[in-house]
């Protein structure tokens, strides 16, 4: 109990079953991620009430040019692209926080020299 299962059917992600490890720019992948359709769909052999909601496998592959396949989306590669979306959202984030921090100073900067060129004016 408590217990990952996965079947058989579980990619293995251990590292030293991996080779060729090349970086990525989750700010690319962000934006690949933004500019990828997504749409709702049901499968042909599926009846009209039930519903799918993702990319299509083509748009995936030309927009990431992973996997083996434009026919289907791995689940492992779907998760990468997302947990690199989200880095790149949380760069974004921070940047976003830190250019804020920076203005609030200028702000108060200003405010301080305003009051001060009041304060100095006659009346």
């Amino acid at each position: 109990m408590g217990k990952e299962y996965c079947s058989d059917m579980c990619p293995r992600s251990d590292r030293n079953l991996k080779a060729d490890l090349r970086a990525i720019d989750p700010a690319h992948v962000l934006a690949q991620v933004v500019a990828l359709p997504i749409t709702t769909w049901r499968y042909k052999k599926d009846p009209p009430a039930i519903r799918h909601l993702g990319p299509m496998a083509q748009d995936f592959k030309a927009a990431f040019a992973i996997g083996g396949s434009d026919r289907m989306i791995f689940p492992l590669d779907a998760t990468g692209v997302s947990l690199a979306a989200i880095q790149g959202l949380h760069q974004r984030l921070v940047d976003a926080e830190e250019e804020n921090a920076a203005l609030r100073q200028q702000l108060a900067e200003l405010e301080r020299r305003l009051a001060a060129i009041e304060a100095e004016a006659p009346r």
